[in-house]
């Protein structure tokens, strides 16, 4: 984040929250209460009122008359934007929760007193769930680079930890797709060192950066390589009453049903392999696979790993 964009925020900060202190606004921002210091002292060179109370209840205020102008949203616009930056901060974006912040205090400060009220009491009762794991840390930059990497079309060179060998590699990346999905974020490309398309963690890159190479490797060499994410076509019988409770569920969402007997019987094209293997291994009574015969013998042969271990 700049410095112009961070004293904004200050700004913005101190209008919606009220008196805070140093080590609140560091934090906020994520920068030292060192540059925090700076940045007051450099507001108030600008004539920006703010006020400074010293003792066990002090910190910084701004004054209540200070004008400053707000961006020409009405107050549903207002809303459906914080609901969305409420998502966002539930996606934990790498490195960027201050300019997260940052953003939220400019939406915030369109609001009225009484309006702000109403509105952080709304999202209070509003909550997000996703099914994720839980990423330790991010090393600083990463998704910054990553974005610049794919706007400029360049190779970018990381190192990456490999749990299963406790072990720190060196990879040259044509980064192709960045994605989110359970909890974590996750960068696609062409590994030049192992010649095929991967996807990385990025909780588990602990060094990145970009290089001067363009990225050559084409889109159709990539769409050729096995792809844990690609669609599949599923048959599959299912009890009518099952089936009324997962047909509007997003692993259905491009489903069609085939005939309706006794049992209802449906195409599934999906992406969510996971999640069709989850039912049927959930649900023996409600739900069978009949196609494709692939896929039915990874079934069967999970169900005998699962006989030989626990019968």
């Amino acid at each position: 984040m700049k410095k112009s964009e961070r004293l904004n925020g200050l700004i913005f900060a101190l209008n919606e929250r009220g008196r805070l202190t140093a080590k609140d606004l560091a934090e906020l921002f994520e920068v030292s209460e060192r540059t925090i210091y700076r940045d007051i002292d450099a507001l108030c060179q600008l004539k920006v009122p703010i006020v400074a109370y010293e003792g066990l209840n002090g910190g910084y205020e701004i004054n209540s008359d200070y004008f400053l102008p707000s961006i020409k949203l009405n107050k549903q616009e207002i809303l459906m934007l914080l609901i969305a930056l409420r998502v966002g901060e539930e996606l934990k974006l790498p490195t960027l929760s201050g300019d997260y912040q940052l953003l939220r205090a400019k939406i915030i400060n369109t609001f009225s007193k009484d309006d702000l009220d109403q509105v952080e009491n709304l999202l209070d009762k509003m909550s997000f769930y996703f099914s994720r794991i839980e990423p330790t840390e991010y090393v600083v930059g990463v998704f910054s680079t990553i974005i610049e990497g794919l706007i400029n079309n360049v190779q970018i060179s990381m190192e990456y930890y490999v749990p299963k060998r406790n072990q720190l590699t060196k990879r040259i990346l044509s980064p192709t797709e960045l994605f989110f999905d359970e909890g974590g974020w996750y960068l696609t490309g062409f590994c030049h060192m192992r010649n095929e398309k991967r996807t990385f963690r990025l909780d588990r890159i602990r060094g990145i950066s970009l290089l001067e190479e363009k990225n050559q490797v084409k889109c159709d060499h990539l769409n050729n390589i096995s792809n844990h994410y690609i669609e599949e076509t599923y048959i599959l019988e299912l009890l009518p009453s099952f089936y009324r409770v997962i047909k509007d569920n997003f692993y259905m969402s491009k489903s069609q049903i085939l005939s309706e007997n006794s049992l209802i019987r449906v195409q599934v094209v999906s992406q969510f392999k996971d999640e069709i293997t989850k039912i049927i291994l959930s649900n023996p009574n409600k739900v069978t696979i009949i196609e494709p015969a692939s896929y039915k013998k990874e079934i069967q042969q999970l169900i005998e790993a699962l006989s030989n271990k626990y019968l």
